[in-house]
């Protein structure tokens, strides 16, 4: 999920994509700040890219690292 918030989706973009819940997205993003001690979204973001979850790529948005795996993957593009 961290991920997904690291590339700017919203909660509901979010739910859609890992069909559940926006309430449940919310619920996660909740705990997620709490345990990371973090203020916001945005310091989430900047978490990811300092670990290396998401790294920037010059041929794409962004690139996303899979979870277990040294390879990356890209972010789904938006059907809206």
């Amino acid at each position: 999920m961290l991920e997904l918030i690291a590339t700017g989706l919203s909660n509901r973009e979010i739910a859609d994509e890992l069909v559940v819940s926006e309430a449940t997205v919310k619920t996660h993003v909740g705990r997620i700040l709490s345990k990371l001690d973090a203020r916001d979204n945005a310091q989430l973001v900047v978490f990811a890219y300092e670990t290396g979850l998401v790294i920037p790529d010059h041929h794409s948005r962004w690139r996303a690292r899979a979870p277990g795996c040294s390879t990356t993957t890209q972010r789904p593009t938006s059907s809206t």
